[in-house]
């Protein structure tokens, strides 16, 4: 595996990548985000670079883009340039990283603590877990960690896991047990003296974090949808079962309703959604899709019941975004080209897969605009010996050799999934009184969401396609949000503030979102 080093203003890092991988993609896996307001489709001519060493040559569409948007000599765009060996890459001063490193120096540290020592930033997310270990003297990023939400075992999504507790109350400390568990695990993995923790930040959706502080959320679930806190307090350490100093405090970050929690104030705030100018919409896909449009200071939001889909759950071979999942599908000439995460044999796919076999099974006519995948509906191009039964349900083998294939209700899933968040974001709008045409950007966040490809996203009907120019992949906001929050008072303020003044869209019974939905389920 290629070796390479990325060179910043200030200091050097040193990452892998596979051969074959384009640039701009292998700094996003590795938390660098690059201004690339096309995702990637060669068109902006703006994620530039200066690359040597193991690097495929300028093609003729790199140099024609280059000449056209002024490039100087030994520039470089990132969505064309390939890995063919160990590498050298310089990226410009403005390029984020956006998982941790730096986003600590984009202003004064004012940890919360002033006792020195380690602070911990955690993401709590419904699937996957996301841990930070920094420096609260200097900001840098000791190690940083993610895995497994354990209370899996309990459901997929919050719903399942608040009926396990309406089951049993004894469930929502076997799963707050879980957790704090597995972020110990974490934390004693990393070697560092547990004892020079003097504080931490967690945030994660309004459920997750009734959970981590052990607070009832029964009454979520049902309406009018009433939290028993939206948080913006703290608990010691060793009550909420972190281990830590003497002392030592965990902030729960401040959330917005009963759906719209601290993983999407962190989010906002890692995107500067609250101090843009202009239009902004947010989308935070996962297993529940939360939006935000912020509008020169003002916020509003809305929560939409995705469903895991994106992330590989309630797909037949769906899996996390782990070594093993098919993570992108090309149709070409009559091929399926699947990539791999790890470059190995593949043994299912995740939602960046799914959402590409989707928009590429539309593409071909194999989905019709139902939704419906069917070899009678036509799949052109030569994909119609590709249809197979599976699990008693029509298929289509995107691997043959492998047995990689989706299923009729695989699509389905996607498509409720995808129908639920568009809906949801026409709902704001309207409710707004904007118009598509009016929106400046469009800031996709999410651990799922950074692996997302543009042009599926828009080719399923998940974002307007008159918006593709405008997306900007922002990556784990939530992750970066809260490291912000852990080391310094003005994010603080903001996540404060944000929840003072945010507005919330009920949709449940929202006349405007139920004919939106309809409308959205076809491709």
């Amino acid at each position: 595996m290629p070796k390479g080093i990325i060179i910043f203003r200030d200091g050097t890092r040193e990452i892998t990548a596979e051969v074959g991988e384009n640039i701009l993609s292998v700094l996003s896996k590795n938390g660098i985000c690059l201004s690339a307001p096309c995702g990637g489709d060669h068109r902006c001519g703006k994620c530039r670079i200066e690359a040597s060493g193991g690097v495929s040559p300028a093609s003729e569409g790199e140099l024609e883009l280059l000449k056209k948007n002024g490039g100087a000599e030994k520039t470089r765009l990132a969505c064309y340039t390939r890995i063919t060996g160990d590498f050298t890459v310089a990226v410009p001063d403005d390029a984020v990283l956006a998982e941790t490193e730096g986003m600590t120096t984009s202003y004064d540290l004012s940890p919360m603590t002033d006792k020195g020592g380690y602070g911990i930033a955690v993401d709590v997310g419904t699937t996957t877990v996301a841990l930070y270990c920094l420096s609260l003297e200097t900001g840098r990023l000791i190690f940083k960690d993610s895995f497994a939400n354990p209370e899996r075992v309990f459901g997929a999504d919050v719903i399942s896991r608040i009926e396990r507790i309406i089951d049993d109350g004894a469930n929502l400390d076997k799963m707050r047990e879980m957790l704090f568990s597995a972020l110990n695990g974490s934390v004693m993995k990393s070697g560092i003296d547990v004892n020079r923790i003097n504080a931490a930040v967690l945030c994660g959706n309004t459920v997750m974090q009734h959970i981590a502080a052990g607070l009832d959320p029964r009454a979520i679930a049902k309406a009018p949808f009433t939290p028993t806190s939206l948080f913006d307090l703290s608990l010691h350490a060793d009550k909420a079962g972190l281990k830590a100093a003497p002392g030592a405090d965990v902030y729960f970050a401040p959330c917005i309703a009963s759906y719209v929690g601290g993983d999407i104030v962190c989010g906002a705030i890692a995107s500067d959604c609250d101090l843009r100018s202009g239009t902004t919409l947010y989308i935070d896909i996962g297993t529940n899709g939360e939006i935000g449009l912020f509008r020169d200071g003002k916020a509003v939001f809305c929560a939409t019941a995705a469903g895991p889909a994106f992330e590989g759950a309630h797909i037949k071979l769906g899996m996390p975004g782990t070594v093993g999942a098919v993570n992108s599908v090309v149709f070409r000439d009559g091929e399926v080209i699947c990539g791999v995460i790890g470059g190995t044999k593949p043994t299912g796919i995740c939602g960046s897969g799914i959402i590409d076999a989707v928009c590429g099974l539309i593409s071909v006519g194999a989905v019709d605009e139902t939704g419906r995948l069917s070899a009678e509906n036509g799949a052109d191009g030569g994909y119609s010996d590709r249809f197979t039964v599976r699990d008693g349900e029509e298929a289509f083998l995107l691997d043959r050799e492998n047995g990689i294939y989706v299923t009729a209700s695989d699509v389905r899933e996607i498509q409720l999934a995808k129908a639920a968040v568009a809906a949801g974001a026409d709902t704001l709008l309207d409710s707004e009184g904007i118009e598509v045409k009016d929106i400046d950007r469009v800031v996709i966040a999410g651990g799922f969401g950074a692996h997302i490809d543009v042009r599926s996203a828009c080719g399923i009907g998940l974002i307007d396609e008159s918006l593709r120019d405008r997306v900007i992949i922002a990556g784990n906001t939530a992750g970066t949000g809260a490291v912000a929050l852990l080391m310094g008072a003005e994010p603080r303020r903001r996540a404060r503030a944000i929840k003072a003044s945010a507005g919330y869209l009920e949709l449940s019974g929202n006349a405007f979102f139920s004919d939106a939905y309809i409308d959205r389920m076809e491709f």
